[in-house]
C-alpha cells in the first residue's frame, strides 16, 4: 500500500533538508511519538534507529535505516519490523518566494496476514494517517 502526505514550509529547501537530515532531530521526533529508541551511527546513510513501540497492545521492534541522502532533493529510509517493511522517501521541492514543499512517499509491504489486515484497515482511515504523517513532517522540518 502506498500512502503519502505533503507539507509546505516558509523556509528555503536547503534549510528544511538540513532539519530533516539532523540525527538529533530524528531522535527527538521518534521519541516524542512514544518510542523507546537507540541510534547506531552518527547520522547519514547507514545510520539505524532501533525503536520499541506499542502497537495492538504488544511491544514491537522496528528498525529504521537511513538509506540515502541526495542534498537538497531526497532522503530515503527503510523501515523493517516483524510484521511490515516500508520504503520511505522525503522529497524536497522549491516553492515560490523561497518556500519548500516536502512530500512523504511511503510504500508499505506487509510480512504477515495480520499486517495485511491492518493495512487494509489503514485504507479506511487514510485521512487520519495522512494527518499523522503531516504532523511528523512538521516536527522534522521545524527550525532547530
Amino acid at each position: 500500500m502506498k500512502i503519502g502526505a505533503t507539507k509546505d514550509f516558509k523556509r528555503a529547501r536547503g534549510k528544511v533538508f538540513d532539519s530533516f537530515a539532523d540525527p538529533a532531530r530524528m531522535d527527538a521526533v521518534f521519541g516524542e511519538q512514544g518510542a523507546n529508541l537507540r541510534r547506531e551511527g552518527p547520522g547519514g546513510p547507514g545510520t539505524v534507529w532501533h525503536l520499541d513501540v506499542v502497537s495492538g497492545g504488544k511491544e514491537r521492534a522496528i528498525a529504521i535505516t537511513l538509506v540515502d541522502m541526495e542534498k537538497p532533493d531526497v532522503i530515503r529510509m527503510r523501515l523493517t519490523s516483524e510484521m511490515v517493511d516500508a520504503d520511505v522517501a522525503f522529497v524536497f521541492s522549491d516553492l515560490p518566494e523561497r518556500g519548500c514543499q516536502v512530500s512523504a512517499e511511503i510504500d508499505l509491504a506487509p510480512r504477515t496476514l495480520t499486517a495485511r489486515v491492518a493495512i487494509q484497515t489503514l485504507r479506511l482511515a487514510k485521512g487520519k494517517v495522512e494527518q499523522k504523517i503531516q504532523r511528523t513532517l512538521m516536527a522534522l522540518g521545524r527550525p532547530g
